[in-house]
């Protein structure tokens, strides 16, 4: 410890005892007792021995020492960043406060708790184990966000518990801390990955893993929580830490600046703490800085906690960002573990398991596990509380929402260099398809819900989950960006016959690419190329200059149709709709009776033609058909449009393409008729 933080004077012993003289007592008040603490002695300190920090004739803690600071001088950062009190000489400890009896038996028990968790609970990755956990913080800042908290009561107080499920992975992390402890090996480790799988379980499950091992470990749950009082965080976490000894939790209590910490946490000697830090994300500068913490805010927390780990086990998480990214390049001697991709088999299997009274047939849990991707967060939102799955669920329909808002930004800011843009659009459109990816274009790419993959054949793009993908394709549809009728993604048909999801998804885009690029030549309907427009609403606008068009839907989980061709012939005051829809299943949603409701709004807008056809057009791989249904049939409110029903092979879109999907089926040895 550096002799210039504290006046006293050294003891013979060396450079790890020292002795202090009493100048001040708590409250800020002088002490004037001129008493003198013990020889402290670092060991003590790292088995939680502190009854020598308490002056030989006051009493008082050794933090309440005057010149914590070196000199006695006030911290102007701190207090400009956080409005903590002034420290002069005289009320450096102005606002110390003492810990209460009931945060003490928070703490106490909380520790106990963990103390005497089973160890087959927290030692194996068994996906089988979901019990509660206590969550290992007692703040009153919790991060409610990420976890399903529960209250319960015990030992005179309140704790909180969350749902913990065992993770395969969980024995990777465990075995990357426990490797820490080996001098040749390296003592920081990073988690990082796509958001939703479960980083932070599993970082509150090793907190308790290492608590129930004896370890001392500082978690930090939440660094915007952190970035509120930083002081007083770090505190509430240290007071978790020492909750065993209530005179530690005493002295912790009484430190009110960084430097205070920092001169405890060096004086652990050769015994490390493991600081477990999560939400770093949080702590991201601001390219407009216009947070509701500053960028300098943000920098002083970071350059305090680098300061805290410095000579400490560390273990940081943070979902991954261009931020994040960048930070991956610039990091030596830390370890990187990633998460993704969402359950694994087991994981999934032991999931439904406990789902099962719900009813969901093996058709549904194919959606909702493509729909999801398997993330554990998006997993929980479809079946809330126990109820049908909800595949309108805010947290689905949110990132929908922010890749729309995300292409856009990427768009504006790299859409007139047009070497910028295809290179996005060439790394995305490799991860819709898992295709090989020379190039990650780092500064553009969604690191939330794309990602880079290291598999045998080279690297190779990835997405999240189906939402994402489906999303980010409509996108790039709307920037004339997607290529789904060329070859690569013909042959992707192959490469993902075992994926009923995936043959679903570049049917519908290859059907889609081929029909605006070729038209539609079917039985007495001749349709020439035309141009694709996206819509966002429930009803698209239509472009009354454009004779035809395909409109295509961007809204998440749009209902009625694939999309709809209208056509409109301003001589005989004619105007033709083809709502169509891919169907390579036994059975499909009625779209046609989607349709009617929003009749209302086309034949308003329709008004002036004299005629009006509404030809629904189905695109399977079964035969072909033309059925006609009186217009009352489908419409019975409205007038009476004719409504046909028309019923088209893929081989009629495209050769190629209806080919690669038969191939596909005649290597599996059955006809694989998938939902949609």
């Amino acid at each position: 410890m550096p002799r210039t933080m504290f006046r006293g004077e050294a003891d013979d012993r060396g450079i790890d005892t020292e002795k202090y003289f009493c100048q001040m007592g708590g409250g800020g008040r002088p002490c004037g007792c001129r008493g003198t603490f013990p020889v402290v002695d670092h060991r003590k300190i790292a088995n939680g021995d502190t009854s020598f920090m308490r002056c030989e004739t006051c009493s008082h803690y050794l933090s309440s020492h005057t010149n914590v600071h070196g000199e006695g001088q006030d911290n102007p950062t701190t207090r400009q960043l956080y409005q903590t009190d002034g420290c002069e000489d005289d009320d450096f400890m102005a606002g110390y406060s003492t810990l209460t009896g009931k945060e003490l038996r928070e703490n106490r028990w909380l520790y106990s708790l963990i103390s005497n968790l089973d160890c087959d609970v927290l030692s194996k990755s068994d996906p089988t184990i979901f019990k509660q956990l206590p969550f290992p913080f007692c703040g009153r800042l919790l991060p409610h966000d990420s976890f399903k908290l529960s209250q319960t009561a015990g030992g005179g107080s309140f704790v909180f518990t969350f749902p913990y499920m065992g993770r395969e992975c969980f024995k990777e992390l465990w075995k990357l801390v426990a490797s820490f402890k080996n001098p040749l090996n390296l003592s920081k480790v990073f988690l990082h990955g796509t958001v939703g799988n479960g980083k932070s379980h599993l970082l509150a499950a090793l907190t308790c893993a290492l608590m129930r091992a004896g370890e001392r470990v500082v978690y930090l749950p939440d660094c915007g929580a952190l970035l509120c009082n930083f002081v007083k965080y770090v505190k509430t976490a240290l007071c978790l830490t020492f909750a065993d000894n209530e005179d530690t939790q005493e002295l912790i209590w009484g430190f009110t600046t960084e430097t205070q910490i920092s001169v405890f946490l060096n004086q652990m000697g050769r015994r490390k703490l493991y600081f477990i830090i999560d939400q770093v994300n949080a702590l991201d500068t601001d390219a407009l800085n216009c947070d509701r913490f500053t960028n300098d805010q943000k920098a002083y927390v970071r350059k305090w906690l680098d300061i805290f780990t410095y000579d400490q086990f560390e273990i940081r998480c943070a979902s991954a960002t261009n931020r994040t990214q960048y930070w991956l390049q610039k990091m030596r001697n830390v370890t990187v573990m990633e998460v993704e991709g969402g359950f694994t088999d087991n994981e999934l299997s032991e999931w439904w398991g406990r789902n099962s009274g719900m009813g969901i047939s093996k058709t549904e849990q194919d959606m909702i596990e493509d729909l999801t991707g398997r993330i554990p967060r998006l997993l929980d939102a479809v079946l809330k509380d126990g109820v049908m799955p909800n595949l309108d669920a805010p947290e689905l329909q949110d990132i929908s929402l922010h890749i729309d808002e995300y292409v856009d930004d990427v768009w504006e800011k790299a859409g007139k260099n047009e070497h910028s843009w295809t290179r996005f659009a060439t790394f995305m459109n490799a991860c819709l398809l898992n295709s090989n990816i020379s190039y990650v274009p780092t500064d553009f790419c969604d690191h939330w819900y794309f990602y880079k993959q290291h598999k045998a054949g080279g690297i190779v793009g990835a997405y999240q989950c189906g939402a994402a993908r489906d999303m980010m394709a409509r996108k790039l549809r709307q920037y004339r960006s997607l290529p789904a009728g060329d070859l690569n993604w013909f042959n992707a048909v192959m490469k993902f016959r075992d994926n009923a999801a995936m043959t679903k998804f570049i049917i519908k885009n290859a059907c889609l690419s081929c029909i605006s690029h070729s038209g539609l030549h079917f039985s007495n309907i001749e349709i020439p190329p035309m141009d694709t427009i996206m819509f966002a609403g429930d009803f698209p606008s239509v472009d009354l200059t454009k004779n035809v068009a395909l409109y295509c839907p961007l809204r998440y989980n749009f209902y009625g149709f694939d999309g709809i061709i209208v056509r409109f012939d301003e001589e005989r005051k004619n105007a033709e709709l083809y709502p169509l829809q891919t169907y390579l299943s036994w059975y499909h949603a009625d779209s046609e009776m989607v349709f009617p409701p929003e009749w209302d709004e086309w034949s308003r807008f329709l008004e002036t033609y004299d005629t009006i056809s509404v030809n629904f057009l189905w695109i399977t791989d079964d035969r072909a058909f033309v059925k006609v249904i009186d217009g009352l049939e489908r419409l019975p409110d409205y007038a009476n449009p004719q409504f046909k029903n028309y019923r088209i092979p893929l081989c009629s879109i495209n050769k190629q393409l209806a080919a690669r999907l038969e191939l596909s089926r005649s290597i599996q040895g059955q006809d694989n008729r998938q939902w949609n």
